[in-house]
């Protein structure tokens, strides 16, 4: 049986990534956890967030995935690094990047808002990945 991708979210939202996952991929198997148990993760500390999605990605390794994409920006801001490097044979992908990337190539220059939740903005996640990418040596510099 072929190795599955691996997505999760902290409810549903995430479902939008794993549609376009199965478009872009149809021939792929895709295991999607949803933690409807812990919603809303906004307010909560970002330790406690950190451990939800590092136990949630354990399982998905566990149950053999390939790839782990998180489709939730709280666990992408604080997990996502150490997960990279507690499973470095599995490809990690994360939304606060991509995000990133559209919002710096979009603003050419011009300042950057994101709606984000407390524990989000806390992060500061998304403010390195803009600060970097938007650097005159970043990759997303015009």
């Amino acid at each position: 049986m072929r190795s599955p991708i691996g997505i999760f979210d902290s409810g549903l939202g995430g479902l939008s990534v794993a549609r376009e996952v199965m478009k872009t991929l149809p021939n792929e198997r895709i295991i999607y956890f949803a933690d409807t148990a812990h919603v809303p993760y906004g307010e909560r500390p970002l330790t406690e967030i950190k451990g939800f999605a590092l136990g949630i990605t354990r399982f998905l390794v566990d149950e053999g995935a390939k790839a782990v994409v998180m489709a939730c920006n709280m666990s992408s801001a604080v997990a996502l690094e150490e997960a990279r490097a507690r499973w470095p044979e599995i490809a990690f992908l994360g939304v606060i990047e991509p995000g990133s990337q559209a919002a710096v190539e979009i603003a050419n220059g011009r300042p950057i808002g994101v709606l984000a939740t407390t524990g989000t903005v806390q992060s500061e996640a998304y403010v390195r990945a803009i600060q970097r990418l938007s650097a005159p040596d970043g990759p997303g510099y015009r």
